[in-house]
């Protein structure tokens, strides 16, 4: 019995007076396994000490039997059932949440803060927009709110009439637990999680040229952006990329006007 009690971390006194002292009564019909059963009689007082496991049977050792037995509570002979103060075990790490994951309160999931102004679209949270909501923008895994996806096939297919090849991307719509991780690495550059552009699916980050000024690419996004619906507001590189052929395109918003109806061609993070 001790020996059960000290792999869960819990030292019981050695005697049975000593232990019988120490517990806390349970009622007969409150017992579970675990608790302690003492045996004995009025006259004898205290004899045996076995442990419950549900409120008819327990294990106690047999003398006869040379062996710990599963055997019912004997009525008459059980003086007092009683349960060990377990305290406090040793502290263990606590289970930390991945990164991006939603909190739950009170049973409830806790949504990111959201601008609920003109970008927001559907009743979905920045970030937790559903796959089938959105549209491809025939890159592979790429989307974006569906008339912005068709504002940036037109403006590809354009592109790739001038340029020989369609426009080259590197992120679209993204989700909260990727804008977490990337304003992790990224504080400085990236939106802070629950009003990034990216999870309205209203951005795409670009590159292939356009990201760099002096470019034939950057300039004919420059002149034509805004023809295809996508106005390129802020169609500057990264501050780190003012040479040709590195770094990503940031910020450009839709067209008509910031909150309009239509696509984005480049956006902050």
């Amino acid at each position: 019995m001790q020996a059960a009690y000290q792999r869960a971390g819990v030292a019981l006194p050695a005697s049975q007076g000593e232990l019988f002292a120490r517990v806390a009564p349970v009622a007969p019909a409150d017992v579970l396994p675990g608790d302690l059963v003492f045996l004995g009689s009025q006259e004898a007082r205290l004899g045996h000490v076995g442990l419950a496991l549900d409120p008819r049977t327990m294990l106690a050792a047999d003398a006869r039997a040379g062996a710990v037995v599963v055997r019912s509570l004997p009525g008459d002979q059980v003086l007092a059932v009683g349960r060990p103060p377990l305290g406090l075990r040793a502290p263990v790490p606590v289970p930390a949440p991945a990164a991006g994951a939603l909190r739950t309160e009170c049973g409830t999931t806790v949504y990111p803060p959201s601008y609920d102004g003109a970008r927001s679209w559907g009743g979905y949270p920045n970030g937790l927009i559903p796959p089938s909501a959105m549209c491809s923008l025939g890159s592979a895994g790429h989307v974006l709110r569906c008339d912005a996806a068709a504002a940036y096939r037109a403006m590809s297919a354009a592109y790739a009439a001038a340029l020989g090849a369609p426009i080259c991307i590197t992120d679209s719509y993204r989700t909260y637990a990727g804008q977490v991780r990337l304003y992790g690495q990224k504080p400085a550059l990236a939106a802070v999680p629950g009003t990034s552009n990216h999870g309205w699916g209203l951005a795409v980050d670009l590159c292939g040229g356009i990201q760099a000024f002096g470019t034939p690419q950057y300039a004919w996004m420059v002149a034509n952006a805004g023809s295809d619906s996508c106005t390129p507001r802020g169609l500057i590189p990264a501050p780190a990329a003012r040479s040709p052929g590195t770094g990503s395109t940031r910020a450009a918003e839709s067209g008509p006007g910031a909150g309009g109806r239509g696509g984005i061609v480049g956006a902050s993070s």
